[in-house]
This record gives C-alpha cells, sequence and structure tokens, in this order.
C-alpha cells in the first residue's frame, strides 16, 4: 500500500506542459482574444509575436492578464523601433517556477527557464539578421523549446522553394540535434506559408495548428504540448525568524555574507547575478538562523494532494491584483 502511494505521489509530480504559441500582429483585440483564449484551454505558457504595445512619455503599456504573469524581452520602450516584438506570458501556478534569462540584448528573443525546461520565444521580421545571427550563438542547453516566427522557408517543412536564410535555420536545427515539430505542409497562415515553427530536443512533443482558435490576426494558433514535466516541489513549511537570538543571527550572517557578494554596474545581466546572490543569501540565512516551522493538526480524511494544489493555486491567484488590460508592466 505504501508503495502505491509513493508511486502515485511521483505521477502526480509530473504533468503535461502546454503551449500556446501566435503572432497577434500588434493588434489589440487579437492580443485580448489570445490571452483569453489560453486560458480558458487551460494553457499554461504563451509565446506571442508582435505584441500590441503602446508608450507615453512616463509610461510603457501593454496587454496583461490576471492568470498569468508577463515577461518581456526589454524593460522600457518609446518608440516603434525600441517596443519588444515577442511576449511570453506564465500561468501563476505555485508549481511553475519561471525565471528570466538574457544571454543577449535584444527586442526579438525572449529566453526563460520554466522548472526543468528552457522556452525561447523568437521573432523574426524577414529582412532582417540581428535575431537569426543571435539565436546562432546561442548555446542550446539539454532540454529546450525554441519556438515563434521565423519568417522563413525550406523543404523541411513547406514544399517548394527555399527562402530567406531557411538553409540556415535547417542547418543549426541539425547541427544542434533540434528536431521540428511542425507537419510538413501543415499551414499557419491563410496566405499559404508555414513560418511559424517550433524546435525541440525532447522526445515525445507534439505541435498541432490549432486554426479553431482564431485570435483575428493572420496567422494560425500553434499548440504544443511536452508531457512529462517535471513541476516545482512545494514548500514543506514556511521559515520563521521572529526570537531576539535567531534575529541577531540572521544579522550576523547577512553581514559575514555580504562581504563576499561582488559590487556590480547597472547592466541586466549584473543586476539579475546580483538579485541571485542576495535570494540565495537571504534563504541561507534564514534557514541557518530558524528551523522551518512544523505544520500542526491532522488532515481531514478527504483532503488529498489534488485538493492541496487546488489551493494553492487559489491562494496564489488571490495573492495577485487582477491587473485588467492595458496595464503597465
Amino acid at each position: 500500500m505504501a508503495r502505491n502511494r509513493y508511486s502515485q505521489t511521483r505521477k502526480n509530480d509530473r504533468k503535461p506542459l502546454r503551449i500556446f504559441q501566435a503572432n497577434v500582429g500588434k493588434i489589440p483585440p487579437a492580443h485580448d482574444c489570445a490571452l483569453a483564449l489560453a486560458d480558458s484551454e487551460q494553457y499554461d505558457v504563451v509565446l506571442l509575436q508582435e505584441p500590441w504595445t503602446a508608450y507615453t512619455e512616463t509610461r510603457t503599456l501593454t496587454k496583461t492578464y490576471p492568470a498569468y504573469d508577463t515577461f518581456t524581452p526589454v524593460d522600457m520602450w518609446n518608440s516603434n523601433d525600441t517596443r519588444p516584438r515577442v511576449m511570453t506570458y506564465v500561468r501563476r501556478d505555485p508549481r511553475l517556477l519561471a525565471d528570466q534569462i538574457r544571454p543577449f540584448q535584444t527586442r526579438d528573443i525572449l529566453w526563460l527557464t520554466i522548472n526543468d525546461l528552457t522556452i525561447v520565444n523568437f521573432y523574426r521580421q524577414n529582412d532582417e539578421r540581428d535575431a537569426l545571427d543571435m539565436l546562432f550563438q546561442w548555446s542550446v542547453p539539454e532540454r529546450c523549446l525554441v519556438a515563434g516566427d521565423f519568417n522563413a522557408r525550406h523543404r523541411s517543412w513547406q514544399t517548394g522553394q527555399t527562402m530567406n536564410r531557411g538553409q540556415e535555420i535547417a542547418g543549426w536545427v541539425s547541427e544542434n540535434d533540434l528536431s521540428l515539430l511542425n507537419t510538413l505542409d501543415i499551414l499557419i497562415n491563410p496566405y499559404g506559408n508555414t513560418i511559424d515553427l517550433a524546435f525541440t530536443n525532447l522526445l515525445l512533443a507534439e505541435a498541432i495548428v490549432e486554426d479553431h482558435l482564431a485570435t483575428s490576426s493572420d496567422h494560425f494558433m500553434l499548440s504544443l504540448t511536452f508531457p512529462d514535466i517535471r513541476s516545482t516541489p512545494m514548500q514543506p513549511g514556511k521559515i520563521r525568524v521572529t526570537m531576539e537570538d535567531e534575529l541577531k543571527r540572521f544579522v550576523e550572517i547577512i553581514e559575514l555574507g555580504a562581504i563576499g557578494i561582488p559590487l556590480t554596474d547597472s547592466t541586466p545581466e549584473e543586476l539579475d547575478e546580483l538579485a541571485s546572490l542576495l535570494v540565495s543569501l537571504l534563504t541561507l540565512a534564514a534557514k541557518a538562523s530558524r528551523r522551518p516551522a512544523r505544520k500542526g493538526g491532522c488532515l481531514a480524511p478527504w483532503w488529498t494532494e489534488e485538493c492541496a494544489d487546488a489551493a494553492a493555486a487559489f491562494r496564489a491567484i488571490r495573492r495577485s491584483y487582477p491587473l485588467g488590460f492595458n496595464q503597465d508592466v
């Protein structure tokens, strides 16, 4: 009996990751529709190309949605030449841990790690080289998805003439042992092209063009599914540092640890590294100062792991203010 419970726990620790990819053509209703459809169809991650954005003298605007956290490749924009051309949304779920990384400074590529998977949201305008050149320079990790609007043709995904650096893309895919998820000649827009592509080095992933989930842009929506993605483990209990001696010890550890943190400038990469070091230091200091609080009381027999997951997800949403639409990022 105990073995069955252990097996069920390991099974519940993994679940398929569902990803929604679409180019919304900078159209406000299409952007709204994509987020609403993704939520209603229970997608975990939304990859949008050519999102709607706006700006004033003091604010940058885009579309947000209460069920998702918003990630942009650039923090500020003040013109059409600086606005982000990709945007990624991750469902507010306690089992999805998202961390943005910035190997290059670009508005056309957004890198996220979600649990143990690296997800790359990509856009390339067909007369520009920078985005593809950066992608080709990037070292592809073991568990990875690259998806977006490549604006290129190659016989691997569309019968006919190779165009717009399609041969280079196919070569990069082969060199990095990636697999194309698109089915040959399944069109992604009504003009007869397959330009929204998905590549991965994970087994058993699949891609389906969901033309019935229309966003009103001139691109159909691509549905990506990755089975067996490990969820982030739930924390067993909060670490409380409240007693006077605990607080004293906590401060001492922080003071000692801070000596080893180097001074940095203000580039995004250095700030990301500094934030990571500070979080690690605070966590280690709290753990060393106080043991995690034990959770008391007996659970009701009907309170299953599924109930606990649902309650945690509900609390996560309640803690996040519904941002509505057209809000600051």
